[in-house]
């Protein structure tokens, strides 16, 4: 079983998922180039360093601020973005979608938080443009209360419509084929790290 989070031993303690996770999507957006990006509640440290590069706004349903050139700060909920539909080039977000609705962060319960996150941040991506996503997977999907849910990467890619992967792998929590979630005891799971562009609207 999968354990969140697991550390390298050593002299110096290292969050592998996070470190991992972090250093996919930095290096996909890096690679992409967009004018902004659209950071939907991912971790500070990480939207901070990618605001050094490109604009980044971010939108947390916690407040906090950071004086920091290029990084623009909001507070809002993923279910409601504040943005018209399929115009922003380029969204990230990490390790998110998965405890929408189950009230750990302060949001309000709801079933279909995750499906409705998912909805939410491909309706407000343009066309042509690309989500870098992290969402927990196993074989199986289910509901770790009041964690996070386990999705399945079928589910997920059934909530983006004309959508291409570009890129993905899988954290467990060494990088690895996403096949081999298959093979992962009962509540085992990795994180699928995905970089997907959305061909149509």
């Amino acid at each position: 079983m999968a354990l969140w989070p697991i550390y390298e031993e050593g002299p110096q303690p290292v969050d592998v998922w996070d470190t991992l996770m972090h250093g996919f999507a930095a290096r996909q957006v890096f690679s992409i180039r967009p004018s902004w990006v659209l950071d939907v509640g991912s971790d500070t440290l990480f939207t901070a360093i990618l605001s050094q590069f490109t604009p980044v706004t971010t939108i947390d349903i916690r407040p906090w601020s950071c004086p920091l050139p290029g990084l623009t700060v909001r507070q809002g909920d993923v279910l409601s973005l504040p943005y018209a539909s399929a115009s922003v080039p380029c969204v990230t977000c990490l390790s998110v979608v998965e405890h929408c609705g189950l009230g750990r962060y302060g949001d309000a319960l709801d079933p279909q938080g995750t499906v409705k996150a998912l909805r939410e941040l491909w309706r407000v991506l343009a066309p042509g443009g690309h989500l870098v996503l992290a969402v927990p997977i196993s074989h199986t999907a289910g509901v770790m209360f009041n964690a996070h849910r386990l999705l399945t990467r079928e589910s997920v890619l059934s909530e983006l419509p004309g959508c291409r992967v570009v890129e993905e792998v899988a954290l467990y929590p060494q990088f690895g084929p996403v096949e081999a979630v298959k093979e992962l005891g009962e509540w085992g799971y990795a994180m699928l790290c995905q970089t997907i562009r959305k061909e149509s609207q």
